[in-house]
């Protein structure tokens, strides 16, 4: 079964002006499972403790996805569906809040 096929619907990384789009955000999934992911328009790099991968950004119809041969990456609101080949245990995923972020008066 493709990768693309086995990833779980998930739209933008936040609303406008919450975190700046260069900025590592953080995602903590069941399990205690978490990883950071960086995206822009183009690609999004995932880093976990068993490595990093660069996706580059693909078609779909809901949230923002990107792909490449070794993993897949869906991010819908505050919803992450993130699927390494050989991996499928990366269950209910969520945006951290950032607590970097200064709100202006």
């Amino acid at each position: 079964m493709p990768m693309a096929a086995i990833v779980a619907a998930a739209a933008t990384l936040a609303p406008a002006g919450a975190q700046r789009p260069d900025a590592d955000i953080e995602v903590q999934c069941a399990a205690g499972r978490r990883f950071s992911v960086r995206a822009d328009a183009d690609r999004a790099t995932v880093v976990w403790k068993d490595g990093q991968l660069t996706l580059k950004r693909g078609a779909i119809s809901l949230g923002r996805y990107y792909r490449s041969p070794r993993a897949a990456l869906i991010i819908d609101g505050d919803y992450v569906s993130f699927v390494p080949r050989g991996d499928r245990n990366w269950r209910d995923c969520r945006l951290m809040p950032r607590t970097d972020v200064i709100e202006k008066d």
